[in-house]
């Protein structure tokens, strides 16, 4: 299923830029290799003692080199650990593309990040004039686009699951808005107040 050629960057070198380079089996251990850097000799390093990033993805690096199927149900709690913003971006469209290949996938996030990504993701299954022209210039590709009806998002509430409607202009979902206004609101006061 994941081999499965597509017309843009494979799924797989969207997983290598996340994880910065592969792992490898070396004499029966666990070896990641980072990507070569120029005037900087590749180095190997023991899982082990490799970084808390690349622990947390061993599992899905092996899922989806080895195991991943159509119809499977992936859960993955708080993909974004231990990733740097711009790869926690890459994640979720990297779960997009495994949608659209067919796996359900169930993830919980703290993350605005992934939340986001993924709400560019539903709008761009909507035609609009300027819709080619700010693909290419952020790199989003079709096999990342969410189509109509292939997300579902729940806000745990009073501990309850509210379903959020997601309409053609994306998830209607402020909770982690409230919260990044009412910190930057404190910033800028204290910021300004400083300055006084």
């Amino acid at each position: 299923l994941l081999r499965t050629p597509d017309h843009s960057e494979s799924l797989f070198e969207v997983w290598g830029e996340i994880m910065g380079g592969k792992l490898n089996v070396t004499a029966n251990q666990l070896i990641f290799v980072p990507r070569e850097r120029v005037n900087r000799k590749q180095v190997r390093v023991p899982i082990y003692l490799g970084s808390s990033a690349i622990k947390s993805l061993v599992a899905l690096d092996l899922y989806l080199r080895h195991i991943a199927q159509p119809d499977d149900m992936l859960m993955i709690d708080e993909p974004e650990l231990n990733l740097h913003p711009d790869n926690q971006r890459r994640m979720a469209r990297l779960l997009a593309r495994l949608v659209n290949k067919g796996i359900n996938i169930f993830i919980t996030t703290h993350s605005d990040y992934i939340l986001k990504e993924i709400n560019n993701l539903l709008l761009l299954a909507n035609q609009f004039p300027t819709r080619e022209t700010l693909m290419r210039k952020y790199g989003y590709t079709e096999d990342e686009v969410l189509k109509n009806g292939s997300t579902g998002v729940y806000v745990m509430r009073d501990h309850k699951a509210e379903l959020v409607k997601i309409t053609d202009s994306g998830m209607q979902l402020s909770v982690f808005d409230e919260i990044i206004v009412d910190q930057n609101d404190a910033a800028d006061e204290i910021y300004y107040g400083h300055k006084e």
